[in-house]
């Protein structure tokens, strides 16, 4: 489903990703963590070329992401799905409205794009708040709505970039719990970054542990945390006992 190989990336002089390479099956919940700076967002923003890498391959259900034309990527990041660290509402729209925007920018008629994003936001708790405004909301609501907005196309692959950094601790598990739910759905193909040790072990189907950019420990939840290869496996793994 999502195969990326050799992926590099730098920011003026410093070296963010250096060959990193990682695959995910359909179906599977891959979590990528690591320290702060070590990469984990820019690999996930290069898989829909929010970031440009600078060499790599990237496929996504065979398609070579990074040869695409402009037109060609809108049409493919239709299958993707990604869920921000920040909520990136739009302020004068209603959550239901929000849900709806990828809908119509792609076409779909106005009454049935609002029918696709009530059943969404039905889907992450938030009926009875389709008509709020982001600013009426809390934190954990709008990023519940974030992840109806990302889940509205019905995506092949769904992205997520730390959505609960934001959010103080309550409103963190609320989030969390909501991923557990959607990591659990046979069939979606999920790809996560965050710092959530212990939520890692427990729904992911694999790890990547990155380190400056550069992959240190890869496999089961099991074996990354559990019967670490490295010095940074093992201080992951402390977390965990």
């Amino acid at each position: 489903m999502l195969s990326v190989r050799g992926l590099s990336k730098r920011f003026d002089d410093k070296q963010v990703l250096d060959g990193v390479s990682f695959s995910v099956d359909k179906g599977e919940t891959l979590v990528i963590t690591g320290p702060s700076g070590s990469g984990k967002s820019t690999a996930l923003r290069c898989i829909n070329r929010l970031v440009e890498p600078d060499s790599g391959t990237i496929l996504v259900g065979g398609l070579p992401i990074c040869e695409l034309d402009s037109d060609e990527l809108v049409e493919a990041r239709r299958k993707i799905g990604f869920v921000f660290q920040r909520f990136n509402l739009i302020e004068r729209l209603t959550a239901l409205e929000n849900v709806a925007l990828p809908l119509l920018a792609r076409g779909v008629p106005k009454d049935d794009a609002l029918i696709k994003a009530a059943s969404a936001l039905e889907r992450v708790g938030l009926t009875a708040d389709a008509s709020k405004l982001p600013s009426e909301m809390s934190g954990g609501q709008q990023q519940r709505v974030g992840i109806a907005r990302a889940l509205v196309g019905d995506p092949e692959v769904m992205l997520w970039d730390e959505p609960t950094a934001s959010l103080d601790p309550i409103l963190a598990g609320e989030i969390l719990d909501l991923m557990r739910e959607l990591a659990c759905e046979h069939g979606k193909t999920m790809v996560m970054v965050t710092h959530e040790v212990r939520f890692a072990l427990e729904v992911a189907d694999r790890v990547v542990l990155l380190e400056s950019g550069r992959v240190v420990e890869q496999g089961t939840p099991q074996e990354v945390f559990l019967s670490p290869a490295t010095a940074l496996g093992t201080l992951y793994g402390r977390l965990v006992n």
